[in-house]
């Protein structure tokens, strides 16, 4: 179902899916009807840079089940490495999506956890991502271990729905010890600021920045303190790496 990406030479390009857009509503359902531990992650311009700084990240991303592609930054990669780029499946954007999907297709019962950021933004951007749903939630702030206690098995659940909402690297970091530690049909979604976004905490960029691949300008126009090392560095630092990955690889 994924865009082949074995003969691409950059190592983290190469180790995601990606998916065209006629194919994602058959991922969707997929993502529904899993037996097992489930993981799920999105790879952007940070994510790369994170990747490429810190070996336990990059272990981290690459226990993810699935990578998604998310952002121009990514989709610039693919067409320096020549691939095709697919869809863009940011989280902002694809885990709404997915929610939806699983509300209205899945026919059993479903329990949901959000971890993730700080009341009073917490409950408010919960309950607005899942429509309402009933959720276990915790902040974001917490040791990795802690999350895995306020889990709890339910036999009557046949699917149940982690979404960790703390950001990069924390959030695979616990993603891959909650997905050692469980069985059955857990959906762990790494969601960076989704839920921040529903609880209106930020604002989303305009549709056609988004469309055209700038919404990160936008954000760091909004949040220049906090996101300056993140684009202002890390985007040249992106770039860089990914010329000296096919350098490499084509040396």
């Amino acid at each position: 179902m994924f865009i082949n990406t074995q003969e691409v030479q950059d190592p983290i390009l190469k180790s995601m899916h990606l998916l065209e857009e006629h194919q994602v509503d058959i991922f969707l359902q997929q993502l529904t009807q899993i037996e097992q531990p489930t993981s799920l992650g999105f790879i952007n311009q940070h994510a790369y840079n994170l990747m490429q700084q810190d070996s336990q990240t990059q272990l981290n991303f690459n226990q993810l089940t699935y990578r998604l592609r998310d952002g121009s930054g990514m989709a610039m990669c693919c067409k320096l490495n020549k691939c095709p780029s697919g869809a863009n499946l940011n989280g902002t954007d694809f885990i709404p999506r997915l929610i939806n999907h699983i509300t209205t297709s899945h026919q059993g019962t479903i329990k949901y956890y959000v971890f993730g950021t700080e009341e009073p933004w917490l409950t408010t951007g919960a309950t607005q991502l899942l429509n309402g749903a009933t959720c276990t939630t915790h902040h974001g702030f917490a040791p990795a271990q802690q999350y895995v206690g306020k889990l709890t098995v339910q036999p009557q659940a046949q699917l149940n729905i982690v979404i960790l909402a703390m950001g990069m690297p924390k959030q695979e970091q616990v993603c891959q010890l909650l997905t050692t530690q469980l069985t059955g049909p857990w959906l762990i979604i790494c969601g960076g600021a989704v839920v921040d976004f529903y609880a209106n905490r930020f604002t989303r960029a305009p549709k056609i920045l988004r469309q055209i691949g700038c919404e990160w300008l936008y954000r760091l126009i909004k949040e220049p303190k906090r996101l300056f090392a993140r684009y202002i560095i890390g985007i040249p630092l992106f770039f860089s790496r990914i010329f000296i990955n096919r350098l490499t690889k084509v040396g």
